[in-house]
Formats: structure tokens, sequence, C-alpha cells
């Protein structure tokens, strides 16, 4: 099923939400560390379950990338995008 980038943003949100301590108001901008709370044990489960949601997997390079929730939305958006072989 192709999701398009807001269904992606909503349904990332949703679990970052999940993890985060306290209510958080999260924006494209907002930094998944510094932001939401939680430390860095917390961010990997949050990206655990984005991964297993959308069915992708996040490689070293893809996580040192991600800071903000905009850009886990559009690596996630990428992955899926991506050719099922990886070419």
């Amino acid at each position: 099923m192709s999701l398009s980038r807001e269904q992606i943003l909503e349904i990332t949100r949703e679990a970052l939400v999940r993890h985060a301590r306290g209510t958080v108001k999260v924006t494209e901008d907002t930094e998944l560390v510094a932001d939401l709370g939680v430390d860095s044990l917390g961010v990997m489960e949050a990206l655990v379950e984005v991964e297993d949601r959308f069915e992708v997997a996040f490689e070293d390079a893809d996580l040192r990338a991600i800071a903000t929730f905009g850009e886990l939305c559009d690596v996630v958006l990428a992955k899926r995008m991506a050719p099922a072989d990886g070419t």
C-alpha cells in the first residue's frame, strides 16, 4: 500500500508521542532526543516501532542522518519508495 508523506507524518507522529515524556507538540523540526524528553534508548524503541509499522529497516547511515521528526519521515518515505531489491 502506498502512503502519502502526510500519512507517514501522522503515523510516525503517533509512534513518537507514545514514547515521549509528557505532552509534546511534534513538528517537522522536533528533535528526537532533545525535544521528546527521552533518552537514546527511548528514541531507539520509537524507531523500532516505526520500522515495524512501515516494514523498513534503518541502516547506521540512516540513523546518523536522522535528528528531527521531518528527517525521520523523509528517510521512511525514501525507503518505502526504493525498489525491493535495494537497487
